[in-house]
């Protein structure tokens, strides 16, 4: 069964990856090629049900990868759009200046955190992924009555969260709520 399923999702990205080639391959030079996709990386992982694992997929796309926009989207088996974050690719330069000495080092980086953003250290139980982050956070300095989503996350001892860049310099924490019926952002640091 397992194999089974390795084997479709390696069919499912190739195919992906070769439909996303064909939409690239009808740009000519001087058109608008805003929406060119430069850069997919696709993993499946248990998020919102451990039955079913959700599709985490990050999208770079744009005229070149400094000035590229990135989207983070979560699909569940059923293909439905669980979370969408979009953020400008320099955002993952984590200080916002693009302070790497070059544009093809500053490129190098972009690539680089694109492709480890879904690493299995990003995912676990929601809670201790927080507390082991080198935020310096403890829920225990929450005041559970100001923070709903804590609250609703950390009654759910099964719930996976996913924790990523955001934004420069900042951690972004989710997980699914089963609650609410939805992905809910329960931590996030500037």
């Amino acid at each position: 069964m397992y194999y089974i399923m390795k084997t479709l999702l390696a069919l499912f990205i190739l195919a992906g990856l070769y439909s996303c080639d064909n939409l690239t391959q009808g740009y000519s030079k001087g058109e608008n090629q805003k929406n060119k996709i430069l850069l997919i990386n696709i993993v499946q992982h248990p998020f919102s049900d451990a039955a079913h694992p959700d599709m985490f997929k990050l999208t770079l796309t744009g005229d070149s990868i400094i000035n590229g926009k990135a989207l983070f989207q979560i699909l569940n088996y059923k293909n439905k759009v669980l979370f969408t974050d979009s953020f400008a690719a320099k955002g993952l330069l984590h200080d916002g200046s693009g302070a790497a000495p070059g544009a093809t080092q500053r490129e190098d980086t972009i690539v680089k955190e694109i492709r480890k953003m879904f690493a299995d250290a990003h995912f676990g139980n929601a809670v201790r992924l927080v507390e082991k982050s080198d935020s310096g956070f403890s829920h225990k300095d929450l005041n559970p009555a100001k923070n709903e989503q804590w609250n609703d996350i950390i009654s759910d001892t099964s719930a996976i969260g996913f924790m990523y860049a955001y934004r420069y310099k900042g951690i972004c924490a989710i997980a699914y709520s089963k609650k609410k019926q939805k992905v809910v952002t329960y931590f996030t640091t500037d």
